[in-house]
């Protein structure tokens, strides 16, 4: 049996083939009225309905240990999962997780098989019910699946830890900053695996949106003097698949560049 969801579909349809492992750009920047998106305040008013109504936010977890810097709720669930990924903060670690740098080069996976586990990537193809309520105007902003995605409060004094994500045919991320101040900036340093490069020190403006190669290595940290927490939407969205019932197939983008698919707006219906 394959691992997972998105080595079936790599499998079943040669998706590697596709991609185009030398990018033009490696981060982009938009503002949310650019891509048709709602404003930031607009989305933060919906974002405290949602914490209201799941009952708070919780901890980044990992070894069993839960983050008093790191909090958040997740925008999708795996309905197959455990009892956590079934729940309104799925996508925040997991009790077993025991790395943070990236699932393949986890030396001691915490799971004998990745499949409806919190390293399956395309199990989180579930949106929450109390999201899905406030957060419809967002979602269908985008003309593609929602995968594993959260809404982080990263408070003063935090710094995440280095890590990088799935490879862009699996998953592309929009960072949505709601609330900031100066002192929280993003660092980007490194090449992924085909040799793309980008350093880089921003700090993300409310009002836009920031899309970025996240095989780079990246993190999140307080340079010192905030004073109150960062609130940041991370939605991520499958690029090149979607369900076809309980089955999945290739969508209308199979194999454009997840870049280029950005760049163009096609999946934004609502861009100008």
């Amino acid at each position: 049996m394959l691992n997972d969801k998105f080595t079936e579909l790599n499998h079943k349809y040669n998706a590697f083939d596709y991609y185009k492992e030398k990018l033009d750009v490696n981060f982009l920047e938009f503002t949310l009225e650019e891509l048709g998106l709602p404003t930031a305040n607009e989305l933060y008013k919906q974002t405290l309905k949602i914490v209201d109504e799941i009952g708070g936010i919780k901890g980044w977890q990992r070894d069993n240990k839960e983050s008093k810097k790191y909090k958040g709720f997740s925008i999708c669930m795996n309905p197959n999962g455990d009892e956590h990924l079934q729940g309104p903060h799925a996508s925040l670690g997991h009790p077993e997780l025991n790395w943070a740098y990236s699932r393949i080069n986890n030396p001691n996976p915490p799971w004998e098989t990745d499949r409806d586990t919190y390293y399956d990537t395309y199990g989180f193809s579930t949106v929450h019910p109390v999201v899905k309520k406030h957060y419809g105007k967002l979602l269908d902003s985008v003309d593609l699946l929602p995968t594993r995605s959260r809404v982080m409060w990263a408070y003063p004094g935090h710094e995440q830890s280095w890590h990088i994500d799935e490879v862009l045919w699996s998953a592309i991320r929009f960072n949505i900053p709601l609330v900031t101040e100066p002192s929280y900036i993003l660092e980007i340093d490194g090449k992924d695996d085909y040799d793309n490069s980008l350093t880089l020190t921003k700090h993300l403006e409310v009002g836009k949106a920031y899309m970025w190669n996240t095989r780079i290595k990246h993190r999140v940290r307080d340079t010192g003097g905030g004073t109150k927490p960062r609130i940041h939407i991370v939605a991520a969205f499958i690029p090149w698949f979607e369900k076809d019932g309980i089955d999945w197939k290739p969508n209308k983008y199979f194999g454009v560049q997840p870049m280029d698919m950005i760049k163009s707006k096609m999946i934004f219906p609502y861009a100008p």
